[in-house]
């Protein structure tokens, strides 16, 4: 969404950022391989932090009748993302530094009726980014797994019951991720009750 990404840019100008680059694209379809170095460009080709957070939840009752729609949500929250953890990986390890922080769910601890197939492609993603996390400790780099619970987004704005007890902002939960980033351990649940 370009319009957005122009808006979060105004706003990081606004905040004192003296240089804000933006590329709009769907990661879901995009080839890391031909989209990462042209990300990389305006950062030198070095990274500090790679935030990985996208995903869809699906209509499952759609996809238990439709595979083609069930191949979508699995594209998008497994193969995909996985590609860009993959490719992310390789930057941090030759540059022997950094941070990924992949956004998982606490939906990938356990199967439910209500969610299964979303789950099961965190649990997917979840076992990978703690497989990046051993690769990438022996060089100084690490990779993270960040599992939120309910977090009130555009994703779940069709869910009953939003912003009950259990319910967190985008606001809750982004400090979380900025620590992930800076040190602690490979998997981070936000809010902290879960």
């Amino acid at each position: 969404d370009a319009e957005a990404l122009e808006t979060l840019a105004a706003d990081l100008r606004a905040r004192g950022a003296t240089s804000v680059a933006t590329v709009a694209a769907d990661l879901a379809a995009a080839s890391p391989e031909n989209l990462l170095p042209a990300l990389l460009e305006p950062l030198g080709g070095a990274v500090d932090a790679a935030y990985l957070a996208y995903g869809v939840l699906g209509d499952l009752g759609l996809a238990e009748r439709d595979l083609t729609v069930a191949a979508q949500v699995i594209d998008t929250n497994y193969r995909a993302e996985a590609l860009w953890c993959l490719a992310l990986a390789a930057v941090l390890e030759r540059q022997r530094a950094g941070s990924l922080v992949v956004i998982g769910s606490v939906a990938g601890d356990r199967g439910r009726k209500s969610n299964y197939l979303y789950g099961s492609t965190k649990a997917g993603l979840g076992v990978l980014v703690q497989g990046i996390a051993h690769r990438l400790a022996k060089v100084g780099a690490r990779a993270v797994l960040v599992k939120p619970g309910f977090v009130d987004t555009p994703m779940t704005e069709h869910v009953k019951g939003r912003r009950g007890p259990l319910w967190a902002t985008p606001e809750q939960v982004a400090p979380a991720l900025v620590k992930a980033a800076n040190g602690g351990g490979t998997v981070v649940y936000t809010p902290w009750f879960w």
